[in-house]
């Protein structure tokens, strides 16, 4: 099914080619005769462009009405393969970009699982699975009308210069994010950890990676944390 979605691209492309190309190949044929000396006729083909201008459209009309009806059947990745195809052609409708926001928005929240964290723990797995190149949301939800917090406490000395970015064991802080920020990390199939990144109050991503979501509050060593903070992860996620 992919490969006949790639041919549909590849007619449209082709039709958009010509249309983008055809009068450059007048331009081209006239500077061609004056350099040669002799005049060669140059052939009308507006009747051609016009045809590639409508398989151009029917093209996009088509593309359209199936990424609906993808999209009614639950095929959300057909759906975008078939609108972004589209927009190539028609960068500037408005319309099919919509269609696609909403593609998008239905492949960010569906699959919606939850998670808690303890915020004093360190780096704690979830039971949430992520896929390479598939997009994943996360996002802490509050309590009713409460926004989502947890008390962070310290009881460390600290010079003028506040607190080190990092850690010289490297076990803590992760440097260049904030103290006290949700951060996410991927444990690969191979055990091996990929590089932790910021989550905060929401992130929308693609991992470059597969693997199992690890959670934990970004502190330096000697922070005492209470509380928990419950989160939505959804998109293509899985839970074994």
């Amino acid at each position: 099914m992919h490969r006949l979605l790639s041919g549909l691209l590849v007619c449209g492309v082709i039709a958009a080619t010509v249309l983008l190309y055809s009068s450059a190949d007048g331009q081209t044929s006239s500077k061609g005769s004056k350099k040669s000396g002799s005049k060669k006729p140059v052939a009308n083909t507006a009747g051609l462009d016009g045809r590639a201008e409508r398989l151009q459209t029917t093209f996009v009309k088509d593309a359209e009405d199936l990424a609906s009806e993808y999209f009614d059947a639950g095929q959300l990745e057909k759906a975008k393969l078939l609108l972004k195809s589209a927009i190539t052609l028609m960068p500037d409708s408005q319309g099919l970009k919509k269609k696609l926001d909403a593609v998008e928005e239905e492949m960010l929240s569906s699959n919606e699982v939850t998670a808690e964290l303890d915020t004093s723990a360190s780096w704690k797995p979830t039971k949430v699975l992520v896929t390479e190149g598939k997009p994943v949301r996360i996002q802490v939800v509050g309590q009713g009308q409460a926004a989502p917090s947890y008390r962070f406490s310290i009881s460390e000395t600290v010079g003028p210069a506040g607190f080190p970015t990092t850690d010289s064991n490297n076990q803590d802080m992760v440097g260049g994010m904030p103290c006290g920020a949700l951060l996410g990390a991927i444990l690969k199939s191979d055990n091996k950890p990929g590089r932790p990144f910021l989550i905060g109050e929401k992130l929308e991503f693609t991992p470059k990676d597969s693997g199992l979501l690890f959670l934990r509050i970004n502190a330096p060593a000697g922070n005492k944390n209470t509380g928990k903070l419950k989160l939505s992860v959804s998109g293509a996620v899985l839970v074994p």
